[in-house]
């Protein structure tokens, strides 16, 4: 019996680096084939795949014999939350709307306080308090992250309006340099009495100059938040 329970473990394992080894490489070649707001629903979905893959991680009470599959787990995901992380590129009126961050928000809590209910004696066995609040605040710094770039990515992926054409004088330039993320290049424009600020490609801000006509897409959202969008 003890045997077998082994086998289906390892089987259990074997399955796992088989499947996000097959995400990862479904995600890539879909670039090639498929629309745009599809590969970002695709992204979207594969990142609640694997939140759901550590929980049942975390469940099984994989060890440090299981470290190969939860590598390949994280570098999955990794992959996955840097292609999220890297094109959001959605000019909103004002920023990030103040309702996305509140569900963001709200929903990291109750994640959070589910996981201190269900798992406690995982998370806060040999630990001092310092450490207990670190736990608690890296959940849910963790899942408001992942909710808030999760919905902020689904307000485009699950739009069905077709995205009208504006164009417009660049203003300005700016770019903003991050040593921790990635940098960002925008086109000051003033579209339709609005000052927006389009984020734009690396070679794009640098093939454009100040007074010259520049193209955006202003988007509806699914979520009822207007953005730009530059192609």
């Amino acid at each position: 019996m003890a045997k077998r329970k082994k086998q289906v473990k390892k089987m259990q394992v074997g399955a796992f680096e088989l499947m996000f080894a097959a995400v990862v490489i479904a995600l890539m070649t879909t670039k090639l084939w498929v629309p745009a707001q599809t590969v970002v629903l695709l992204h979207v979905i594969a990142l609640y795949l694997h939140i759901i893959a550590f929980i049942v991680i975390f469940a099984l009470k994989w060890g440090s014999r299981h470290m190969a599959s939860v590598l390949a787990l994280f570098l999955s995901f990794f992959y996955v939350a840097s292609y999220l992380l890297l094109t959001d590129r959605y000019s909103f009126f004002g920023g990030i709307p103040n309702a996305f961050v509140f569900v963001a928000l709200l929903s990291a809590a109750v994640i959070t306080v589910v996981l201190m209910i269900t798992a406690a004696s995982a998370l806060w066995r040999g630990r001092k308090w310092l450490g207990r609040i670190g736990w608690v605040l890296l959940i849910l710094f963790l899942t408001f992250v992942v909710f808030l770039v999760s919905i902020i990515h689904l307000n485009y992926a699950l739009g069905d309006d077709t995205p009208q054409a504006w164009s417009a004088q660049i203003e300005d330039k700016d770019y903003h340099h991050s040593r921790k993320g990635r940098d960002r290049y925008e086109f000051i424009m003033t579209i339709d009495g609005e000052t927006v600020d389009v984020e734009v490609t690396f070679a794009e801000y640098y093939d454009y100059e100040v007074g010259d006509v520049y193209t955006v897409y202003r988007y509806e959202g699914a979520f009822g938040a207007p953005f730009y969008l530059a192609k």
